[in-house]
């Protein structure tokens, strides 16, 4: 029998980790952040072993284009579960497989697929005995929010396993597109005169700032389809601090504001003007940086090419978690983007 501890929904802030970075001084630098939860885009091997001792709580990453193989074939399901969560459960700490990313907005045909491979690979995890310890889910977009019909089967999976609803909630996303409905205070977290809050025609709900509306959303849309008691893990936010001459909100004074107050509301435990019993995890995108990106840029940290210590990053883009600068490795603390490419 399994006896290993499950999941459970909580009030933390972790972190998005992309590929192609120093497994050894990724993990460095959570040690000394003091980070103990993090999403991998993918299975990335060297970091799954790198993270074995660390107690640190991991989202592994199923790629979009394994999706269709896993959906069609229980035996690749089983493969992938033996490769990439039971070769390094339990000494790395994994909680849950994200299948996909965004897959029903991106890839709208895969439904049915994405059903089929949430299911085997939980199969695999019961045959591995990994069940209570590994949940899977799939992380949604906010635009699969107004189109219930394709999420029953995904809700009565996640029910009968006791997992959670993924949401990408990216309020910087929902400010751009909404052209000038939106001031943005509300994005950001930051404090609004009651009349200026935003009221939910449906609920007459007033909300302070548009993470939790994009969370209640959530809620009500499992709510419309009858299924309630399904929590919600927010498994990509943030705001990116460099976005080119057509973004001129996505500053670093911005990203700042946005990353430190979702911190804090977090952290805070209040919940959502709807569910203010409820508690949510919420993964910041993204720790790293790609040094040459040329547009959005949304990572916290980069590789800046000089040796440092304990790590080979500097920071360069600060997070007010305690309303001071995170250690760097240069002797300038000031905030600055990236060398050009």
């Amino acid at each position: 029998m399994n006896h290993r501890r499950q999941p459970r929904a909580g009030s933390f802030v972790g972190f998005n980790i992309g590929g192609g970075f120093s497994a050894a001084a990724a993990v460095s630098l959570l040690k000394v952040q003091g980070i103990r939860h993090v999403r991998l885009s993918d299975a990335d091997h060297r970091l799954l072993s790198a993270l074995a001792g660390t107690g640190v709580e991991v989202i592994v990453g199923v790629q979009n284009d394994e999706v269709l193989r896993i959906g069609q074939s229980p035996a690749a399901a089983a493969e992938w579960v033996k490769t990439n969560v039971a070769t390094f459960a339990p000494a790395t700490n994994i909680t849950f497989i994200a299948v996909g990313d965004e897959v029903l907005t991106s890839i709208p045909n895969a439904a049915d697929v994405l059903v089929a491979a949430v299911e085997h690979l939980h199969s695999a995890l019961v045959a591995a005995d990994l069940n209570l310890q590994v949940k899977v889910s799939t992380p949604h977009s906010m635009a699969v929010i107004p189109r219930p019909s394709v999420m029953v089967e995904l809700l009565q999976f996640l029910q009968k396993t006791g997992s959670f609803f993924m949401l990408n909630a990216q309020p910087y996303h929902g400010y751009i597109e909404g052209g000038g409905i939106f001031p943005l205070d509300y994005a950001l977290f930051k404090p609004l005169l009651p009349s200026k809050q935003i009221v939910d025609p449906n609920t007459l709900s007033s909300y302070g700032n548009m993470f939790d509306a994009m969370i209640d959303a959530a809620f009500f849309s499992m709510e419309a389809l009858n299924f309630s008691g399904v929590p919600v893990l927010v498994t990509e936010t943030g705001w990116p601090w460099r976005g080119g001459a057509a973004a001129p909100d996505a500053t670093i004074g911005n990203a700042l504001l946005y990353n430190g107050n979702l911190h804090r509301h977090v952290l805070a435990g209040a919940g959502t003007p709807a569910r203010p019993n409820a508690t949510v995890g919420a993964y910041i995108y993204e720790l790293f940086a790609e040094p040459a990106a040329e547009e959005e840029s949304w990572g916290l940290f980069f590789r800046t090419g000089r040796r440092c210590t304990p790590s080979t990053w500097e920071l360069r883009v600060r997070f007010l978690r305690t309303r001071r600068s995170w250690p760097a490795c240069s002797a300038s603390p000031t905030p600055a983007p990236p060398p050009a490419s």
